[in-house]
C-alpha cells in the first residue's frame, strides 16, 4: 500500500513535509497499577499509513455489521454483544523493518467493550510473532495520540513495537459482553530496530493487561475514573490476596516503581507492596496509606482522558534478570 506524500489516504495532510512532520514527544505507555521508569524522548513522524476499515489489507470474519455512524470515512463496524469468536485484520505490507507505532480510532458508546482486544503481529497471523497486546477501553473516546486531517483522533496501541519482517498485522477480538468497534488503524515508523533500548523502559500495567493476577475472586471490578476507568478492589475481611502484575523481557539495570489507586475513607493505610526480580524479593517498600491518594512522582496520560498519578514505592531498585513483579 502506497502513501501519497503529503497526505494520507484522502486526508489532506497539514504538514507541507517530513521535516514540518517531525516533532518531539515524550511517550509514556498507557496503564495502571504499577509501572517502571525511565523516559525516553523520540522523534516521531505524523503516521506513514492509515488503514480504514473500507480500504484495502482490512478484512473481517462473519459477525460484523456496517453502520453509517463511524469515525472516519463515514463507516465502521459494530460487532453485537457476545460474540468473541468474531475478528477483524488490518494488514500492512512493503514496509521496512523498523520500529513502529500502531494507533486506533473508535465510535465511542455507553455500550462498548472496556477491554477491546488489539493484537499486533511481525508478520502475517499464522507465520510471523505476535510482538505486542493492546486492551482498549472503547466506551470512552480515543485519546488524540495522532489526528487525521480531518481531525479524527487516533489512541496509541501501547509503545512502539520492532518489526524485523515487511509486513505488521493488526488483529481485532470481539468481546462477549460488548459491542466492539473496529475503524481505522494507523502505523508509523519512529526508527531503526534496536539491540538494546536502554531509554525505552517506561511500562505500565493496568489491572486489565496481560500479566496482572489476582490470586483469589474476592477481588471486585468497578468502573472509575482512574487509570484505564476501571479498578479491581479486595473488602475488608475478605481473607488473604494478592494482586500480581508481573513484567517480562526487561533489560537488567536499575528501576523505579512506583504504583497509583483510587483513593477513599475505607481504604487501608497499610497497603504492602512487595517487589521480586526472577522469584526473589528485592525491596519491601514502606506500606502505602491508600486513604490518600497517590504522590505525583510521575504522571501519566489516561487512557479516559486526563492524567493519572504515581507515587513511588520506595527507592529505586536494581535487578539483574529479566523480569520484576
Amino acid at each position: 500500500m502506497k502513501r501519497r506524500p503529503g497526505s494520507w489516504y484522502g486526508w489532506k495532510s497539514p504538514f507541507s513535509s517530513k521535516r514540518d512532520e517531525r516533532r518531539r514527544r515524550k511517550q509514556l505507555r498507557h496503564t495502571r497499577a504499577s509501572h517502571l521508569e525511565t523516559l525516553e524522548e523520540r522523534h516521531l513522524l505524523a503516521f506513514d499509513v492509515l488503514i480504514d476499515n473500507s480500504d484495502a489489507g482490512f478484512a473481517a470474519s462473519a459477525g460484523w455489521t456496517s453502520t453509517s455512524h463511524g469515525v472516519t470515512e463515514n463507516d465502521e463496524y459494530l460487532l453485537t454483544s457476545s460474540n468473541a469468536s468474531a475478528y477483524a485484520t488490518w494488514t500492512f505490507d512493503g514496509l521496512t523493518a523498523g520500529r513502529y507505532q500502531v494507533a486506533a480510532s473508535w465510535l465511542s458508546g455507553a455500550n462498548r467493550s472496556r477491554s477491546a482486544d488489539y493484537l499486533i503481529y511481525d508478520g502475517t497471523e499464522t507465520s510471523g510473532t505476535l510482538a505486542s497486546e493492546a486492551q482498549v477501553f472503547q466506551k470512552n473516546p480515543a485519546v488524540a495520540n495522532e489526528v487525521t486531517g480531518e481531525g479524527v483522533a487516533l489512541q496509541y496501541l501501547g509503545e512502539p513495537v520492532p518489526i524485523e519482517s515487511d509486513t505488521l498485522v493488526v488483529k481485532l477480538w470481539g468481546d462477549a459482553s460488548w459491542q466492539v468497534v473496529a475503524d481505522a488503524v494507523s502505523i508509523e515508523r519512529i526508527g531503526d530496530l534496536l539491540e538494546y533500548d536502554p531509554t525505552q523502559t517506561v511500562r505500565i500495567m493496568d489491572n486489565g493487561d496481560p500479566g496482572f493476577t489476582a490470586s483469589n475472586s474476592g477481588w471486585n471490578w468497578g468502573i472509575v475514573t482512574q487509570y484505564g476507568g476501571d479498578t479491581d478492589g479486595m473488602a475488608a475481611g475478605t481473607g488473604a490476596s494478592d494482586a500480581i502484575w508481573n513484567f517480562t523481557n526487561l533489560i537488567p539495570g536499575q528501576y523505579q516503581v512506583s504504583a497509583s489507586w483510587m483513593p477513599h475513607s475505607s481504604r487501608t493505610t497499610a497497603a504492602a507492596y512487595t517487589i521480586k526480580s526472577d522469584g526473589v524479593v528485592i525491596s519491601t517498600p514502606p506500606t502505602v496509606n491508600q486513604r490518600n491518594a497517590p504522590a505525583s512522582n510521575a504522571v501519566a496520560a489516561n487512557m479516559i482522558g486526563g492524567t493519572v498519578n504515581f507515587q513511588n514505592l520506595g527507592s529505586a531498585v536494581t535487578i539483574g534478570g529479566n523480569s520484576l513483579e
